[in-house]
């Protein structure tokens, strides 16, 4: 019997990630997108097998997972200036489609319209963008990778503060997956909870992007993701994520 709990970072493979698990879990032993209910029955957490994944960061529902025995917690990052790309690319985008749209929260909506004012390829709007960004703004785009791990204020800006908490929070997680390496990733995780099918299918893949091609982007859009990226190089180092890899892979991948 498992409990699995997966920390759904946005932008960071969990639709494939939900996709995989769900075809290991019945109906009533399953639930994702738990954002989306108003609170999560105590029957569920009870179940001897379960597997739970949301939008919610961490600290929000630590309390209630620190109470359960043999719990194993998965959370995957990715690279974090792609990360941010990706974001920005899909609110931006929303704009396009007006019906889409407005299936989103008011707050969405507006960021959406904020990002579309804005040329991308010039470095001076980059700055305004940056320098003038909304709260949500802030919430959204801000290292996001890190804030689903301390959930600070969406009004700071993300500090070292705020890092070492989200540090202390993510080796909590007995499994940390590399979208980058996500096939090697699920295969580790897999080897861990003794699932033999570890074929994931690649969901959600977005069509649009922000043209980032260009240094300028990444230099300006730096603070938005350079604590993202010393969790992610954190993660990658002190989990030795490659030679976990490839130790696997020479036993049980040939």
């Amino acid at each position: 019997m498992k409990k699995i709990y997966f920390l759904h970072i946005p932008k960071t493979g969990g639709t494939s990630i939900n996709s995989f698990f769900r075809v290991h879990f019945s109906e009533n032993q399953y639930l994702d997108h738990f954002e989306n209910q108003k609170e999560i029955s105590n029957s569920f957490l009870k179940n001897d097998s379960f597997y739970l994944s949301g939008h919610v960061p961490y600290p929000r529902i630590k309390k209630e997972l620190d109470c359960i025995l043999n719990l194993q917690r998965i959370v995957f990052l990715r690279d974090p200036y792609d990360h941010l790309v990706s974001h920005i690319s899909w609110v931006y985008n929303l704009w396009s489609n007006q019906t889409r749209l407005k299936q989103h929260p008011k707050e969405v909506q507006d960021l959406s319209c904020y990002l579309n004012k804005f040329n991308f390829s010039s470095e001076r709007d980059l700055e305004l963008l940056v320098d003038e960004m909304p709260i949500y703004g802030i919430a959204t785009f801000d290292n996001r990778q890190s804030r689903y791990l301390s959930d600070p204020p969406d009004s700071l800006s993300f500090n070292q503060e705020f890092l070492e908490l989200s540090l202390k929070n993510l080796f909590e997680f007995e499994e940390i997956g590399i979208l980058e390496h996500i096939n090697e990733s699920v295969r580790i995780i897999c080897k861990s909870l003794q699932i033999s099918n570890f074929s994931i299918p690649h969901k959600n893949k977005s069509k649009y992007k922000v043209n980032h091609s260009t240094s300028i982007i990444s230099e300006v859009l730096y603070p938005f993701y350079k604590y993202d990226l010393k969790l992610y190089e954190n993660a990658m180092g002190k989990l030795r994520f490659v030679s976990k890899f490839k130790n696997l892979e020479k036993k049980d991948l040939d």
